[in-house]
């Protein structure tokens, strides 16, 4: 029996276009002036994403989950590089500036769109933090891990912690192959399934089946004018695609699906 156990699921909206850029710039010495031939060095513990308590929603340790890879580095708001933060957390990430003196340091949590590499931005719905430090050549300074909360322009448009006995979810009736999904295969309490909290979603699919779609029982509206962003956090077995499903207006009768993203197993 195939398995994908979805263990929380967040839908952001804000007013602000996040733009997804294709190409990175990576530091070098060029983006440096004067002569200074020895950098200063600053120490980079990460960041941790807690409560923001102008958000109304349960921030238990299933909202609050991320997967920031990047530091974006900018000095006096002066763009300096992405850097990857290190995966093991015991080993810091150390990033040369070649500055003296007083400076103002921003360090804004970046992540990877769908999870590609070449999609890096920093995560616009985080806030970060400003770190007016004094640089000596030669010289580390180390910045603790920054706390960061979400923003207050972000909107949650839809969240399902499946930490309740309501069913977000509903059989598509439109699909010509689809099954019938109760509350019973969508939301389970499962010591072995459970990443975060008490509860996780899961969906389940027989060796006869060879696919299913299932659909928010919540619409969104949206326009030109927003950024959605979904923060899902998942188990599978299997491959399987999430995206938007609906009308082009409030007006017309035909639906049509746009994929968003199709994620694999990650089983392992």
């Amino acid at each position: 029996m195939n398995r994908i156990n979805t263990y929380k699921i967040k839908l952001l909206s804000s007013f602000i276009i996040c733009s997804i850029m294709s190409v990175i710039l990576f530091s070098s010495c060029d983006n440096f002036e004067n002569n200074q031939q020895t950098p200063a060095y600053i120490k980079v513990s990460g960041f941790k994403v807690v409560m923001n308590p102008n958000i109304s929603y349960q921030q238990d340790d299933g909202f609050l989950t991320n997967n920031i890879t990047d530091v974006w580095l900018y000095v006096d708001n002066e763009f300096l590089g992405v850097y990857s933060l290190p995966t093991d957390t015991n080993k810091p990430l150390v990033i040369p500036i070649l500055k003296e003196g007083k400076h103002v340091i921003q360090l804004r949590p970046g992540v990877k769109w769908n999870g590609m590499a070449a999609t890096r931005e920093y995560y616009r719905f985080y806030t970060y933090e400003n770190d007016t430090v004094d640089l000596v050549s030669g010289q580390t300074i180390t910045i603790p891990t920054q706390n960061i909360t979400y923003n207050n322009y972000a909107t949650f448009a839809m969240v399902d912690l499946f930490e309740d006995t309501y069913n977000h979810f509903q059989d598509d009736t439109t699909s010509k192959k689809r099954r019938k999904i109760t509350s019973n295969n969508l939301h389970i309490i499962s010591n072995d399934s459970v990443k975060y909290g008490h509860s996780c979603g899961a969906m389940y699919m027989n060796s006869e089946s060879s696919s299913f779609k299932i659909l928010s029982k919540d619409s969104i509206s949206c326009s030109n004018q927003n950024a959605m962003i979904l923060e899902l956090d998942y188990h599978c077995n299997i491959p399987f695609e999430v995206g938007v499903y609906g009308r082009t207006s409030s007006s017309s009768s035909q639906r049509s699906f746009i994929s968003s993203v199709r994620l694999k197993s990650n089983v392992n």
